[in-house]
């Protein structure tokens, strides 16, 4: 995944999503199509009639980008359509990147409020998982890639992680989130396991190891983990 390259960012104080300082000192965002101006009297973000912003993004996007900032050196960033044909896969909606030091967590832009708080909590697991359980160690992280056991194992551990970080901030909305969990990890067992599973089979007249839960199991888990 190719990473783009934005200068000057920040977040919305409105919506939260990625904006854009500019050489005056402005806030731009694209997607409340607004400009900004930071008051240090005030402390807080004034459109350009003076009046305080009025927020409308939940408090759980504010506190899982902290925390990406503040535990995972982790910045995030909402892409827009040209972009995502850049760096996504079709029907991705979001990606953890690792470069050097530094680590991204790339979000669709597009999505709704909900979504987006369930993606970041997911592509936020993966950065856990590369700080806890891989210590940071890039070569190893991206070496399993082209591991298919090893992807599904780092995709679990990601939305372990993610009910972690959920019940953190205090979300609530568990049946949209096992939802979408299991639409998402589903997928993996579609595109990654089975194909590889079948290809194995073939060749070794076997079933590989598998050393992670069917996904009934696995999404049992996460309601225990929940509950």
């Amino acid at each position: 995944m190719a990473l783009l390259h934005i200068e000057k960012a920040g977040y919305c104080p409105r919506c939260l999503r990625t904006a854009t300082w500019d050489d005056s000192e402005l806030l731009s965002c694209d997607w409340c199509d607004e400009t900004f101006i930071y008051d240090d009297v005030w402390d807080d973000f004034l459109d350009i009639d003076g009046r305080i912003i009025e927020r409308k993004a939940s408090i759980f996007l504010d506190e899982l980008i902290e925390i990406a900032r503040t535990k995972y050196n982790t910045d995030v960033v909402h892409i827009n359509r040209e972009q995502q044909k850049k760096v996504f896969r079709t029907g991705q909606r979001g990606g953890f990147v690792i470069e050097e030091t530094q680590s991204w967590i790339l979000l669709d832009g597009f999505a709704d409020e909900l979504d987006r708080i369930i993606i970041l909590a997911h592509e936020l697991g993966h950065a856990a998982n590369f700080h806890h359980d891989y210590h940071r160690n890039q070569e190893l992280y991206e070496s399993h890639y082209g591991d298919p056991a090893g992807r599904m194992r780092r995709e679990q551990s990601a939305w372990r992680y993610a009910v972690q970080l959920l019940k953190e901030v205090g979300f609530t909305r568990w049946e949209d989130f096992l939802s979408i969990t299991s639409y998402s990890i589903g997928s993996y067992y579609e595109t990654v396991w089975d194909p590889y599973k079948k290809w194995f089979i073939k060749e070794y007249n076997q079933e590989p190891v598998q050393f992670f839960p069917e996904k009934l199991e696995f999404m049992k888990s996460l309601q225990a983990k929940i509950s």
